[in-house]
C-alpha cells in the first residue's frame, strides 16, 4: 500500500499537471474577468527581466503569440467563485499566482498585490516595498518558465502540516534563484538593495511578532541568546517565507559577492535547522 503521506505529498503535483493541461485557463480568465495594467514601473521591470534571462519579449493581459511571455493581471475585485463555474481550476489562482510554463503565461490575482506585503510585513507596507514583493512574485513567476517548471507563488492548499515535498521545494527555490540572478543582470544595485531590504524587512516582521521579548539589535533582529535553532522548513509544497526570505539574501550576497550581506546573514544561518535542500554546489547550492 502507498503510504498516506506519499499521496498527500503527490497531490499538488496533480493540480499542476491538471491545470497545465487545461489550455483554456487564461482564456477563461481574459473572456470572464477583467484585468487590470500593471504600473509603469513594474511593466518596466518585468519586461528587462524577461528580456535579459530567456531574451523573451513580455504581453501584458492577453495571449502570448510566437516566443512571447504573457502576464495576466486579474482584478483584485473578481467574483472567483463565479469564475470557478467556467473553469473549475481558476480557484486555485484566488489570492494566488500560476505560471504555466508550457503556455509561457502567467496568470496573477491583482490582490495579492495589493494586500499580501501588508501581511508579511504586519503593517501597511510602503509603495516601494509593495513594488519590491511584486518583482519577487513576477520574478518567481518568470523564473519558473525559465526553468520549465509549473508553480503557484504560494501553496494554493493551507494544511501546514502535510508533509514536506521536497521534489516541488526545489522547483519554487530554483525558480527565487533564477530570479534573484537575473535581478543581478537586470536591474541597477539600488533597485536589488531595495528589495533585499523588503527581504530583510519580511524576516524582522516575523521576530517582531513572535519574539517581542527578544534583546535589542539591529539589522537582522532576532534572538541571538536562543540556544535552539530555529526550524522554518515548511511542510507542502512551498518553503516557509522567512526561509524563501533567507535564502534569496545568501544567494544575492553569494551573487554579489557582497561580504556586508554575507555577514549580516551569517549569524541568522548558523542558528537554522538545517535544509536538505541546501548544499554549497552550483550557483543556487540546491541538493
Amino acid at each position: 500500500m502507498v503510504p498516506f503521506r506519499v499521496i498527500r505529498g503527490a497531490a499538488l503535483a496533480l493540480l499542476l499537471l491538471a491545470i497545465a493541461c487545461r489550455r483554456d485557463l487564461a482564456a477563461t480568465v481574459l473572456a470572464h474577468a477583467r484585468t487590470v495594467p500593471p504600473s509603469t514601473a513594474l511593466q518596466a521591470d518585468v519586461t528587462r527581466f524577461a528580456r535579459v534571462g530567456m531574451h523573451r519579449p513580455i504581453v501584458f493581459n492577453r495571449r502570448p503569440a510566437d516566443d512571447e511571455i504573457a502576464i495576466i493581471f486579474v482584478d483584485p475585485a473578481t467574483d472567483w467563485e463565479a469564475l470557478a463555474r467556467n473553469d473549475a481550476a481558476a480557484r486555485y489562482v484566488h489570492d494566488n499566482c500560476y505560471t504555466s510554463a508550457a503556455g509561457r503565461t502567467v496568470v496573477c490575482d491583482g490582490a495579492v498585490l495589493v494586500k499580501r506585503p501588508d501581511v508579511l510585513l504586519d503593517v501597511p507596507a510602503t509603495e516601494e516595498q509593495r513594488l519590491a514583493f511584486a518583482r519577487w512574485i513576477l520574478g518567481h513567476e518568470l523564473g519558473h518558465i525559465a526553468t520549465a517548471t509549473a508553480g503557484f507563488h504560494t501553496d494554493p492548499r493551507t494544511d501546514l502540516h502535510r508533509a514536506r515535498d521536497l521534489a516541488q521545494q526545489r522547483r519554487e527555490y530554483a525558480a527565487d534563484c533564477w530570479m534573484v540572478h537575473t535581478f543581478e543582470r537586470a536591474v541597477p544595485l539600488a533597485e536589488q538593495i531595495a528589495f533585499e531590504s523588503f527581504a530583510i524587512d519580511v524576516i524582522n516582521a516575523h521576530f517582531r511578532r513572535a519574539e517581542p521579548d527578544r534583546p535589542a539589535g539591529v539589522g537582522l533582529i532576532f534572538d541571538y541568546t536562543k540556544t535552539d535553532p530555529y526550524d522554518f522548513r515548511g511542510g507542502g509544497t512551498h518553503p516557509d517565507t522567512i526561509l524563501r526570505s533567507i535564502r534569496i539574501l545568501h544567494v544575492a550576497a553569494d551573487a554579489r559577492h557582497d561580504r556586508s550581506l554575507q555577514q549580516l546573514i551569517a549569524p541568522l544561518v548558523r542558528k537554522l535547522v538545517p535544509d536538505p535542500l541546501w548544499t554549497d554546489r552550483g550557483p543556487c547550492g540546491l541538493s
